[in-house]
Parts: C-alpha cells; sequence; structure tokens
C-alpha cells in the first residue's frame, strides 16, 4: 500500500503543478486581452 500512496502524491503533485500552469496561462490570455482593449480604445479615439 505504501508504493500506492506515493503513486498518488506524486499524481496530485503533477496534477498541482498543470493547474499552476493553467493559470499562468489565463494569466497571459486575460493581459493579452486587456492590451487588445487598450489597443482598439486608443485606435477608437484616433479616428
Amino acid at each position: 500500500m505504501g508504493s500506492v500512496s506515493t503513486q498518488v502524491e506524486k499524481l496530485s503533485a503533477r496534477v498541482g503543478n498543470v493547474s499552476t500552469q493553467v493559470e499562468k496561462l489565463f494569466a497571459r490570455v486575460r493581459s493579452v486581452f486587456a492590451q487588445v482593449k487598450e489597443l482598439s480604445a486608443r485606435a477608437e479615439r484616433k479616428q
């Protein structure tokens, strides 16, 4: 049973790592969207 618990711990650690990467990805996408909004707003002001 000990090996099973260590495998579960490894798996949960991997899942935690993946969720952290997904959060980073979402943060990056959000910042890109914010930049696009800002650029489009600036373009509208110019017109």
